[in-house]
């Protein structure tokens, strides 16, 4: 098995028990039926015991310290970074609370919220992220070794600057 790709057995009972555990925990909701075009490059066999063989492409990609299995997503691979984009959602939640004056200072909101003021702080910055590259994390496109601990030890206010120092590519 080359390193680009991943091959996954699946068992018939161990499937049934699956399928069972989540009907019972209420996961299915609808019948979902996947076609080959939306995961084209995923290969399937049944094999001579009832399993299935699945083979598809994947990538490993570096967020927060950890290496991370990418399988296709639609037409592309993509890992989002939830914690960055939370803390990207907050920043703006917390700059819409100081303009409408919900909270009176960044005290205000860490009392408020019952966080430290230093972490508010820390995070508010997030909201002079450059559109594009909100648009990067919020799509699994930002650089190897981008993360929310990068991005809070500080970055530049300037957007060009930004996509230098943060390693986006140039607009």
């Amino acid at each position: 098995m080359s390193p680009d790709k991943i091959k996954l057995v699946l068992r018939v009972e161990g499937l049934n028990q699956l399928a069972e555990e989540m009907a019972v925990g209420g996961y299915f909701s609808e019948s979902h039926n996947v076609s080959e075009e939306e995961l084209p490059e995923m290969e399937q066999r049944v094999l001579d015991d009832g399993g299935i063989e699945l083979t598809m492409p994947l990538k490993l990609k570096s967020i927060g310290g950890h290496r991370n299995v990418i399988v296709p997503e639609g037409n592309g691979m993509t890992l989002k970074q939830d914690a960055v984009i939370r803390a990207i959602r907050n920043a703006r939640k917390w700059t819409d609370m100081l303009v409408t004056g919900q909270a009176a200072n960044l005290s205000g909101i860490a009392k408020m919220l019952g966080l430290a003021a230093p972490y508010v702080t820390r995070i508010l910055g997030l909201a002079n992220l450059a559109p594009d590259i909100v648009e990067a994390v919020c799509s699994g496109c930002e650089p190897e070794g981008f993360s929310l601990a990068r991005l809070v030890k500080g970055f530049p206010d300037d957007w060009v600057e930004q996509r230098m120092v943060l390693g986006f590519q140039r607009r």
